[in-house]
């Protein structure tokens, strides 16, 4: 292991005053320690974005967007840095990095319950904006911050620093996660609302719920369904903190039905955990948390649809769910650990996992695998005979755990599924 130089001067000091330290000096060594670290994780560039631009004299130049703190910053901003296509023959060595936002847009070090416990299980020792959605074919970007949900159009026109719009609302809300836009219409955005699935249109500003997992109680054994949140075991054990996914591309003429394939996730099952609110003991906090050896919630894939019309308002359409469930082909998944659209919007794939972490498949589900819930508000006949089934197109086995990859590209292809 190898020890730093501060590591070398803290045990100078220690042999300098011939005592040991007391418990108090040791507390104070260990916190300077973590501040120093996290100062350093905060100024190391992250989620990058490419953007070929051609400024006025003609010449081309890549936009570089990041996430990091300025000098004389605190907080994780997005940045970005011009570098010319011919910087080999510039004799510049570095380029500044420069401001996206305006630093006055937010409030500063606000963060709601829900994005603290997803922060914590990200483990961000980080404070600002800790990530962002980018469409590349306008310069936009998504992000949430203190709560709420915010874009900004980077179109070069523009002076920079940008000041980000917030989403306009007109419900009561709690924090907005993991906003989203669609990936061929930008000026939709999709996000978590009180662990429920809602959709917002830039333009008309319509505002929409899609899924109803929660029935508005606040008391959380009865509310046990969340849908486009992952559960606690999935955040924590495998690293996935989003559990929604737009279509890619629309597959119906006149492209004004969206689909977003999401999980929800079934809690009935597992134990509730009372805690004393941080400073405050005598409130307790409650958590779903599965000890070792009990239930662990239940995931299952259904797909929210709903159709823009020609006024740009949302009508919400039946969700769709699995005409058979994900266990028929997978008897033993314990755990839903990935999941997404192939390129052509036509198959949803699913990684699962058993409990021993021993067992993964990969499974392919076509969209007509899943039917509407309300068949007679059904719009087109979605399960038909003659249609492709669901399958397992990978397996792994292993008599020790296996470690989930955490990326899997499915390549577009004319007649086949390569991935």
């Amino acid at each position: 292991m190898e020890v730093d130089a501060s590591g070398d001067e803290v045990n100078n000091h220690r042999k300098s005053n011939g005592k040991k330290k007391t418990w108090t000096e040791l507390k104070k060594e260990v916190r300077n320690v973590r501040r120093q670290l996290s100062s350093i994780s905060s100024k190391i560039p992250s989620y990058f974005e490419f953007k070929e631009m051609v400024a006025e004299n003609e010449t081309r130049f890549c936009r570089i967007y990041f996430l990091s703190t300025l000098s004389s910053g605190r907080e994780t901003t997005l940045l970005y840095c011009d570098v010319p296509f011919d910087y080999a023959k510039s004799k510049v060595e570095t380029y500044p990095w420069q401001p996206l936002l305006e630093s006055s847009f937010q409030a500063q070090g606000h963060f709601s319950r829900e994005e603290q416990m997803q922060m914590e299980r990200k483990r961000c020792v980080i404070w600002g904006i800790t990530a962002f959605d980018y469409q590349p074919s306008i310069g936009r970007f998504v992000f949430p911050a203190s709560g709420s949900v915010f874009y900004c159009d980077d179109q070069q026109t523009q002076q920079t620093p940008l000041h980000p719009h917030e989403l306009e609302h007109f419900v009561p809300i709690s924090s907005h996660l993991n906003p989203q836009m669609c990936p061929w219409n930008p000026d939709l955005i999709a996000y978590i609302n009180n662990c429920d699935l809602w959709v917002h249109h830039i333009i008309s500003c319509c505002d929409v719920r899609l899924t109803y997992a929660r029935k508005g109680s606040t008391d959380l054994s009865e509310e046990p369904l969340s849908a486009g949140i992952p559960s606690y075991i999935t955040q924590e054990e495998f690293n996935r903190y989003t559990g929604f996914w737009w279509q890619p591309v629309s597959i119906f003429s006149g492209g004004d039905i969206y689909h977003i394939l999401y999980e929800e996730v079934d809690e009935s099952k597992v134990e509730l955990l009372y805690l004393p609110c941080f400073g405050d003991e005598k409130e307790l906090e409650v958590y779903r948390f599965p000890r070792a050896g009990t239930k662990n919630a239940k995931s299952t894939l259904k797909i929210a649809q709903f159709r823009l019309t020609s006024t740009n308002e949302i009508e919400v359409l039946p969700y769709l769910h699995l005409s058979d469930s994900i266990t028929s082909l997978s008897l033993d998944m314990e755990y839903l650990v990935r999941a997404g659209w192939t390129p052509d919007g036509k198959h949803v794939w699913a990684k699962v996992l058993d409990r021993k972490q021993s067992h993964e498949q990969l499974l392919l589900l076509p969209f007509c695998s899943f039917v509407s819930s309300d068949p007679a508000k059904e719009i087109y006949t979605n399960h038909v005979e003659n249609n492709p089934a669901a399958q397992v197109i990978y397996e792994e086995v292993s008599e020790v755990w296996i470690n989930i990859r955490y990326k899997g590209i499915f390549t577009p292809s004319y007649n086949r599924i390569k991935f």
